[in-house]
């Protein structure tokens, strides 16, 4: 985890939009697969954000689908 919180800071610092989005899509895959949904689907509405604003329509739908299949408490 320790990685992606590094290089989503890289990506921010820099403007990364795109790489930033896939970072935190990363590390909300890695946080539900460690039992943090909640975490995992701030970051990963986050993503879809920067996703929306990329006009990346292919990777927004992928994501949400992600997200209606993530287990919630």
């Amino acid at each position: 985890r320790r990685l992606l919180d590094d290089a989503l800071e890289r990506t921010r610092r820099h403007g990364a939009v795109l790489n930033e989005a896939e970072t935190l899509r990363a590390r909300a895959e890695l946080l539900a697969a460690g039992g943090e949904p909640l975490a995992a689907l701030e970051d990963a509405r986050a993503a879809l954000g920067l996703f929306g604003r990329l006009h990346a329509v292919e990777e927004s739908a992928a994501l949400l689908r992600w997200m209606e299949a993530l287990q919630l408490p």
